[in-house]
C-alpha cells in the first residue's frame, strides 16, 4: 500500500511539469495548424486540399490527445508543418507531388482496409499501428524532406513492415 502512496505522490509532483509540456506542445501544433489553414484556404487544387484535410482529420480529431501516445504527439507539429511545406512546393512541381501522392494513397488505403478488418474482430496489432505512423513519416520524407524523419523510411520499408501486420 505504501508504494502506491509514494507512486501517487511522485505522479502528483510531476503534474505541473507534464501540464506545461502538453501546453507547449499544443501551442506548437496550434501555431503550425494556423499556418496550414491559411495556405489551405488559398489553395485552388481541390484534390490536394481534400487529401490534406483527410490527413489532418486523421491526426487532429475530438479525443486525439487521449488516443495518441506522447511519443507520437510530439511529432504532430512536424507533421502539420510538413503539410504546409507541401503546399508551398506544390506549384513548382505538381507532377512530383501527384506521383508521391499516389504512392502514399496506396499505402494509406492498405492501412485503412486492414484497420477496419481488425476493428471488426477486436484485434489490436502494434505493427499495424507502427505502419500507420510510418506513413506519416513517409509523407515528411516525400513532401517535406527538410523536416527530416527520425529514421529512414520508404515505400519499400513500409511494405517490409506490412509483412509483419496480422491479417
Amino acid at each position: 500500500m505504501n508504494s502506491n502512496l509514494a507512486h501517487n505522490q511522485r505522479a502528483k509532483g510531476r503534474l505541473p511539469e507534464v501540464a506545461a509540456a502538453l501546453a507547449s506542445l499544443l501551442q506548437q501544433i496550434g501555431s503550425e495548424y494556423q499556418v496550414l489553414m491559411g495556405r489551405l484556404a488559398a489553395l485552388r487544387n481541390n484534390t490536394v486540399k481534400a487529401e490534406l484535410i483527410e490527413q489532418l482529420d486523421n491526426l487532429i480529431y475530438p479525443g486525439f490527445l487521449s488516443h495518441t501516445s506522447w511519443k507520437r504527439l510530439q511529432q504532430f507539429p512536424r507533421y502539420v508543418k510538413g503539410m504546409a511545406l507541401r503546399l508551398e512546393k506544390l506549384a513548382t512541381n505538381l507532377e512530383r507531388d501527384e506521383r508521391n501522392s499516389k504512392e502514399v494513397a496506396a499505402l494509406w488505403q492498405q492501412y485503412v482496409q486492414r484497420r477496419e478488418k481488425h476493428q471488426k474482430i477486436g484485434l489490436i496489432d502494434q505493427n499495424l499501428d507502427e505502419f500507420r505512423w510510418q506513413i506519416e513519416e513517409l509523407r515528411i520524407s516525400l513532401f517535406a524532406q527538410e523536416l527530416k524523419t527520425p529514421y529512414p523510411v520508404s515505400s519499400k520499408r513500409l511494405q517490409k513492415l506490412w509483412e509483419s501486420v496480422r491479417a
